[in-house]
């Protein structure tokens, strides 16, 4: 049986399929009630979720081509063992009408089900994008490692242009993206929101054990561990 502490990834993967289904058929999903009690929405596993099939290497070569991206070697094995959860994450928002009330809203996504989420993913590919662009627009940014800022109208296919020449990222939960490009010696987890962009895991492996502790529990010795970010100076 593999461990946390396996240098295959494919191995680890199994393992961490057997973990996950294991703490989900155990957890409690959190009613509307807590999310009241707390005066804030949020999102919480469903109980008895499961990992989907593993795709195989022509579906993934077909999200490849349907999406226009190029998949980093780990994640194509991540997509070939766990694929993705059969069921969204039960999830309380604020009412859009005036009742300023926290209510149930329709699940939303954990990890991208590239055949599926279609919608999301369309989202989180822009993101990037448009959150730069934003911080542009309303907070000033415009460091000088871009050049010299272009007039407003101008703005918009510039930044294209330099996230177009940026390494790729790949959508992988949420605001976390999987960069296509190898830091140090692999290819590291980024949390990205508009301008803030930090690593969240040196590599595919330590983001899964850091950001599902609070399911499967922390494991010893892993850390948010350092890595170079000369690539995110600029």
């Amino acid at each position: 049986m593999a461990d946390d502490t396996t240098d295959d990834l494919g191995a680890f993967l199994v393992w961490f399929k057997s973990q996950t289904e294991a703490a989900w058929a155990r957890h409690r999903t959190t009613p509307i009630e807590e999310f009241k009690e707390a005066g804030a929405g949020g999102r919480s596993w469903r109980s008895g979720t499961e990992w989907q099939p593993g795709l195989a290497a022509d579906e993934i070569d077909a999200i490849e081509e349907r999406w226009d991206v190029r998949f980093p070697p780990p994640y194509r094995t991540f997509l070939s063992i766990l694929n993705a959860p059969d069921r969204g994450m039960y999830s309380v928002g604020w009412a859009d009408d005036e009742s300023e009330e926290l209510v149930e809203v329709e699940d939303e996504p954990s990890f991208y089900d590239w055949q599926r989420d279609s919608e999301e993913l369309t989202c989180a590919l822009k993101d990037p994008l448009d959150g730069l662009l934003f911080d542009v627009e309303h907070n000033d940014l415009w460091p000088k490692s871009w050049g010299t800022k272009p007039q407003a109208s101008q703005v918009p296919a510039r930044l294209a242009e330099l996230v177009a020449a940026a390494p790729a990222l790949i959508p992988v939960y949420g605001h976390r993206y999987l960069l296509d490009h190898k830091v140090g010696d692999d290819y590291p987890v980024l949390s990205v929101q508009q301008a803030d962009i930090i690593f969240y895991g040196s590599n595919l492996r330590n983001y899964l054990l850091l950001d599902l502790d609070g399911l499967i529990g922390p494991t010893p010795g892993v850390t948010f561990e350092a890595a170079n970010s000369a690539i995110l100076k600029d």
